[in-house]
């Protein structure tokens, strides 16, 4: 015999699963290369649209990047993904997202060769639907291999799950 549902678990909303890539670019800082078409970040596409840092020391800014809006209003889960790859001995660079109100260093990411995507979870910093659509993306290139550290960066996005 079949379990029956009470009539409230029938009200319970949908859980909503929305990936934000970038939307668009908006000139602050602008000190990496770029490849392809602006906001160059909004497709996997490898290094058809991309942006890289080839400098000697690494410290090079690209700020910042806009996301898609969410329609979530209760989010349960926010992650931030890059995808890059190294483009000398090692690519890395420093993640920075912004909540609206202060940018916050969430990780520095390390890539070999070919293109990988990294994911950390980042909900305790963008924690309302309000918070997530005010995000921002900046990178800052990092060096520790004079000359020989390198990154491409191809696409980055906002996956967030909740209800709406």
């Amino acid at each position: 015999m079949a379990k029956m549902q009470p009539f409230w678990y029938f009200l319970k909303p949908p859980l909503l699963k929305q990936t934000l890539p970038v939307l668009n670019y908006v000139l602050e800082t602008d000190q990496w290369e770029k490849y392809g078409v602006d906001p160059w970040l909004n497709i996997n596409d490898g290094d058809t649209n991309a942006i890289g840092d080839h400098s000697l020391y690494g410290g090079l800014i690209q700020s910042y990047f806009n996301f898609s809006n969410t329609t979530v209003k209760t989010p349960t889960v926010v992650k931030f993904g890059i995808t890059a790859r190294s483009a000398g001995y090692y690519g890395r660079c420093i993640v920075y997202l912004w909540d609206g109100s202060t940018w916050t260093a969430i990780a520095t990411c390390h890539f070999s060769d070919g293109y990988e995507t990294l994911e950390f979870n980042v909900e305790s910093l963008l924690n309302t639907q309000a918070k997530i659509n005010a995000a921002r993306l900046k990178l800052v290139s990092y060096a520790i291999n004079y000359g020989l550290d390198a990154i491409m960066v191809t696409y980055a996005y906002l996956y967030v799950e909740g209800y709406g």
